[in-house]
């Protein structure tokens, strides 16, 4: 008897140690592929949101601007079994996006981005098609992924994904997580036109954030970016930019006089 437990006891351990083992297993997986897409973990764009997108309105697909809330926890603990205990990414890149949009029409949309993430970086043009789509209904919870995406190689849906990141940013309220995002996202452009773009968005922030934010880019090495930043100041302020110290004094003045 006394033998007969021991066994039973040694083997709950084994069973445990087994368990963790695998616990863990899965965990660095999931780690690793969140990682190898780059976007729940981009160091630039998702630091910015993380803790402002704080809940899903599922009636008009936007997200609400708040505090205090993790994008990254709540992208990590909701995803539900209908994802996680299948074979689904065993599968090919058409059955995973066709999988994405019906957990889309059935309202998991978190569930929806976490499987976008996975074939953003398809081969296929019409799996990554599918995503743009996705990530643009999603809106602003996707834009890390969507910011990520800028620079596809296939012109046309370098476009649609332009489209969408607009969209997107626009419903964006706060200014200041506005501004920061614009910030972080303009080293993703380098043509002219998209920068083009992209600044004329600061013209619509107050004034002293818009400011704030472009002058640190008009140091940056890229230098379609950094002349794109210095036209931006001199349209806001009606006066030519040359210094950090000479736009401090204008906007000292400008104060005074007011």
């Amino acid at each position: 008897m006394k033998n007969r437990i021991i066994k039973i006891v040694i083997a709950l351990v084994i069973t445990a140690l087994i368990g963790a083992g695998l616990i863990a297993v899965l965990t660095r997986t999931n780690a690793q592929d969140e990682d190898s897409t780059g976007g729940i973990n981009n160091p630039k764009i998702r630091s910015v949101i993380t803790n402002e997108v704080k809940r899903f309105d599922s009636s008009s697909n936007n997200l609400k601007i708040a505090e205090s809330t993790s994008v990254v926890a709540e992208a990590k603990s909701t995803i539900t079994n209908a994802v996680a205990t299948t074979n689904l990414f065993e599968q090919s890149d058409a059955a995973i996006a066709l999988r994405m949009e019906e957990l889309l029409d059935e309202g998991h949309h978190r569930d929806a981005l976490y499987v976008a993430r996975r074939i953003m970086g398809s081969e296929s043009v019409d799996v990554r098609s599918d995503v743009v789509s996705t990530l643009g209904w999603i809106g602003v919870a996707a834009l890390p992924e969507l910011t990520m995406m800028l620079n596809d190689s296939d012109n046309e849906i370098a476009e649609e994904v332009f489209t969408q990141w607009e969209m997107a940013v626009d419903n964006i309220n706060n200014e200041q997580l506005k501004a920061d995002l614009l910030v972080a996202s303009s080293y993703k452009f380098n043509d002219e036109t998209d920068l083009d773009a992209v600044m004329i968005k600061f013209g619509d922030l107050d004034e002293d954030i818009a400011l704030d934010s472009l002058v640190p880019l008009v140091a940056c090495p890229n230098r379609n970016l950094a002349e794109a930043a210095k036209e931006q100041i001199e349209f806001i302020t009606g006066e030519d930019y040359t210094t950090p110290e000479a736009l401090k004094v204008y906007r000292s003045e400008s104060k005074e006089d007011k």
